[in-house]
């Protein structure tokens, strides 16, 4: 029977039939009509077989199928079937199927209750689910099942007359009811067969296709929903009223008379947290709605500043359920994977991602190394090159004057006796010995440096590799974790529906997608469900007219709710709007009054007074009902969007409707991001919420700071000029003498300009949980672990854009403030062709809470030059390509580093150069050795601080 079903929805029309006929032939087993013999077993090892061939065949992606073997089939146990019948066995019919018929026959039972077959105590049973069972498997079917229902009746509304979606519902249910039955839940198999035998009759025409119908439908859904969570509770629903209630309004249906639309087992409407009163339902009145914000008001004159100039969006439908792939796609193996397992192995790549970024630095470090042992091994091959060359000019010297004194002395060598001269007989003091061991020796050091090289080279290449296939694991890690906004459509109509028959009004919701996805993290979508079903429920009790009034004020008597999602840059935007009496200021501001919140003379902005509908316990219901009166509704639902770092903004126009909007993070796993320094502190910003970088000279950012509105124009759009430091609450960095950086942050609707003075280099970073007392700051998207180990905060610009614009918009105040003092570490050059001094003197400097970048000669430090301007320069003397006093004569010619101090330090103690550096712009002079507080004493003067060692902690 499950073979069936399952079949029949894939579909495959002609294995569907052979199972039929196999369930047909082993019921009569069952009843007793058949003998086991050989000849009996045969057509259902065939069948298995047939099934087994079948699978193996959709396996390797063939999708043919031989109807003429399936004909024989059946005929053969259709053939036993009849044969059985004939020796006078008469066949079991179905129970269900002969209350149907006798229904048809009699007219006046059929509005009667249908026995129960089993299970006939008023009270719920108990059941235990175990793993791996029957009723396990049913449960896990059964939930896609009703979904796939749900989704063809929201469609069958808008297309009442399409057959095929009948015939898609007659399936979906008909499996239902098989698995209900194979897992011993016979209440709930009957129930599904009679809605079965509803939808047969309409596809037969002899019931008509009506809104009617599809509202019945929709309520045995509801309550098969029901019913499978009781039992995934642990319970065995009764379903005897239920089923008594189905068939008379199956009745209703036939004779044509619109039976009261009451519920088969209301499934329970989950009173929000506080309720604890409740009186008689009553109609909602359409001037006291739910409390709401009123819409943004710009707090500027411009109030389209820093909003996106882009065209309208293309809003469509969101589809319940990923499309199907195409024909030709060959079927894939499916398998199903604990959530916890999937998040704990997303997680795992997070960590290998980590490890992978340490090692690329630590490879940056040895590549860095490798290059200073190259330009050391270089120099001190330069340096015996001139030795060889000394000691040969040396030797020559050596022997023309032992040859001219000869001459002088009057003694003439023998021509034959005459000695060869050091060079032609190849005769070397120890000192040239020794350099020619060098030399080789240096050799040597190239050929490993050579060899190192390449290996640094290939574990690069190979980091590379481990990357790109890190990246498609994460990648698809998160494939799996990513789940369509439109799976939770049929828990989102349920409530509408519910809520609707308690409130006696007529209610219908849209789900819409603006953009190409509705994909969302399965865990956020999990805990956003709850804040949505309340605001559905608060959007039908509150803002939802009934028909009467909405037919007085000419709206349509259905209600309208529409959802709408979008992804904009690190944000997902869910939009719930209605078409119903929007929000009453007077009854918030009277409530706020009520409550001592808010004096009664005061002026204040609405959506300002809005605000004080998330207090605890403040409701603008006059009574209290399931539904309505709770008065901590919405601060809960706000406190949840706040703790899985979203926002809530509601937006209302009296009369004409209200829109929720909820803006919540991708809780995506893995990001690109880029770094920047906050006042000495490092931060993470999304890369995808970054259009560009621009710099700009210290007086033109002064200049268009001073103006009215200041902003930037980037790429044709207007950007608002906007500070990191006072978002972050943080002491105000003062401005670069050279260069300022602007980073354009786009934020779905919202754009703005950010000053920053330290921009690092976009890299992927893995997403941490930072608890609920960070997470609920908005601008805060997580935090992440650097490859060094330092613990950075990644920024959330969406919030931080909006809330700079209203501080922006706010009034300056009375009086200046005083500017906090910088926190910004002083930057210290060390140029140096010594690898240890280089070190040395960074680690004495970085001690003192000094900032260090090293250059290995002059040219090096020219190139880091152009980057960064230090506030002070430790400067060596000889080195290659470039010595210390051309790097300060180059300095001093330029305007922007001819203030920047720099201190000599050097082995040559002389005063000649000393003067020589006095006279090229040095402002102090350090002799090798020196002692460590020496240095830290002129460091401390150059730069008018007092430096102090750092504690170790």
């Amino acid at each position: 029977h499950t073979l069936a079903g399952t079949f029949a929805t894939m579909p495959l029309g002609e294995e569907s039939n052979v199972a039929r006929a196999l369930e047909a032939f082993l019921e009569r087993s069952l009843q007793g009509g058949m003998t086991a013999t050989a000849d009996a077993l045969e057509p259902l090892q065939t069948a298995l077989h047939r099934f087994r061939q079948r699978l193996y065949t959709l396996e390797s992606g063939n999708t043919a199928c031989y109807p003429q073997d399936d004909v024989a089939l059946i005929a053969d146990l259709t053939g036993l079937v009849e044969q059985a019948s004939a020796d006078g066995v008469t066949p079991v019919a179905d129970e269900s199927e002969a209350a149907t018929e006798a229904a048809a026959a009699d007219p006046t039972d059929a509005a009667q209750p249908i026995e129960p077959v089993t299970r006939s105590s008023s009270a719920d049973e108990n059941i235990d689910v175990e793993e791996g069972s029957i009723v396990e498997i049913f449960l896990e079917e059964a939930t896609e099942v009703l979904e796939r229902c749900d989704t063809l009746l929201n469609t069958w509304r808008d297309q009442l007359s399409d057959q095929r979606l009948v015939q898609n519902l007659q399936r979906e249910i008909h499996t239902f009811k098989g698995g209900a039955r194979m897992a011993g839940l016979e209440g709930m198999g009957h129930f599904a067969h009679s809605m079965e035998n509803l939808l047969e009759q309409i596809a037969e025409n002899r019931v008509e296709a009506t809104i009617l119908a599809v509202q019945l439908l929709e309520e045995g859904c509801d309550s098969l929903n029901l019913w499978v969570e009781k039992v995934q509770a642990g319970s065995i629903p009764n379903t005897d009223a239920a089923q008594a209630r189905l068939e008379k309004r199956i009745d209703s249906l036939h004779s044509g008379i619109a039976a009261p639309i009451d519920e088969f087992e209301a499934p329970a409407v989950a009173a929000p947290v506080g309720d604890t009163e409740e009186s008689p339902a009553k109609e909602v009145s359409p001037e006291v709605p739910e409390p709401v914000r009123v819409s943004r008001r710009p707090g500027r004159a411009d109030k389209n500043r820093g909003r996106r100039k882009e065209p309208p969006r293309q809003i469509k439908e969101i589809p319940d359920k990923p499309s199907a792939p195409s024909d030709d796609t060959s079927p894939g193996a499916q398998i199903r994977v604990a959530a916890d397992l999937m998040d704990k192995l997303v997680n795992y790549s997070g960590e290998v991602s980590i490890y992978r970024s340490r090692l690329e630095q630590q490879m940056g470090s040895v590549r860095h190394t490798l290059k200073d042992v190259d330009a050391t091994v270089q120099r001190l091959k330069e340096q015996l090159r001139k030795m060889d060359m000394e000691s040969e000019a040396q030797m020559t010297s050596r022997y023309q004057t032992k040859s001219d004194a000869g001459m002088d002395s009057g003694v003439k060598p023998n021509q034959d006796s005459a000695e060869f001269d050091p060079l032609e007989l190849d005769r070397f003091s120890n000192m040239q010995q020794l350099s020619r061991g060098l030399a080789e020796t240096v050799s040597d050091l190239l050929n490993l440096h050579e060899m190192l090289d390449e290996s640094v080279r290939s574990a690069e290449n190979l980091l590379a590799q481990q990357s790109r296939v890190s990246s498609d694991l994460q990648e698809g890690l998160m494939k799996t974790r990513m789940t369509p906004f439109g799976s939770a459509a049929p828990r989102l109509r349920r409530v509408v529906r519910t809520a609707a028959a308690e409130t006696g009004k007529k209610a219908r919701l849209e789900l819409r997608m603006a953009g190409s996805s509705d994909q969302l993290d399965r865990n956020v979508l999990e805990r956003i469900t709850a804040p949505l079903e309340h605001m559905l429920r608060n959007a039908i009790a509150h803002g939802i007219e009934s028909p009467k009034v909405r037919k007085k004020a000419k709206k349509p008597e259905e209600g309208s709710i529409a959802v709408t999602v979008e992804s904009e840059a690190t944000e997902f935007v869910i939009r719930v709007q209605d078409d119903g009496a929007g929000i009453n200021l007077g009854a918030v501001r009277k409530r706020a009054i009520e409550r001592g919140l808010l004096d009664k003379d005061a002026e204040i902005d609405p959506k300002q007074l809005l605000q004080f509908i998330r207090h605890s316990g403040f409701s603008t219901a006059e009574t209290v009902t399931g539904l309505a009166g709770r008065g901590v509704g919405m601060d809960v639902v706000n406190a949840e969007i706040k703790q899985i770092g979203g926002s809530l903004d509601i937006e209302s126009e009296e009369g004409k409707g209200s829109q929720f909007i909820i803006r919540i993070p991708f809780s995506l796993a893995v990001m690109q991001a880029i770094g920047v320094s906050v006042s000495g502190r490092l931060f993470q910003i999304p890369l995808n919420s970054v259009a560009g970088v621009a710099r700009v000279s210290p007086a033109e950012y002064t200049a268009l700071m001073a103006s009215e509105s200041p902003a930037y124009q980037f790429a044709g759009e207007d950007y608002p000029l906007l500070e990191l430091e006072p978002l972050l609450d943080a002491p105000t960095e003062p401005l670069d003498s050279d260069s300022i950086s602007l980073l354009m942050i786009s934020a779905g609707d919202f754009v703005g300009a950010f000053r920053v003075n330290g921009l690092q280099g976009h890299q992927e970073v893995v997403i941490k949980p930072v608890g609920p007392q960070i997470s609920s700051i908005p601008g805060i998207l997580g935090g992440t672990i650097a490859a060094d180990g330092q613990v950075m905060l990644i920024l959330d610009m969406g919030p931080l854009i909006r809330k700079g614009l209203e501080m922006a918009a706010q009034p300056a105040p009375a009086e200046p403030v005083a500017p906090r003092q910088s926190s910004r570490k002083p930057l210290v050059m060390v140029v140096d062709d010594s690898i240890t001094m280089r070190k040395v003197n960074s680690r004495v400097l970085e001690n003192h809470s000094l900032e260090v970048i090293t250059a290995q000669d002059g040219v090096d430090a020219v190139e880091k030059l152009h980057d960064r301007v230090p506030d002070l320069m430790l400067l060596d003397i000889e080195m290659p390509r470039m010595d210390g006093y051309e790097l300060l004569q180059h300095m001093r010619a330029d305007a922007r580093l001819r203030h920047v101090p720099v201190v000599m330090i050097t082995s040559r103690a002389g005063q000649k150069h000393r003067k020589k550096a006095r006279e090229a712009g040095a402002n102090d002079y350090l002799t090798k050795p020196y002692q460590e507080p020496e240095l830290v004493e002129k460091v401390g003067e150059l730069l008018d601080m007092q430096l102090t060692p750092r504690r170790e902690d």
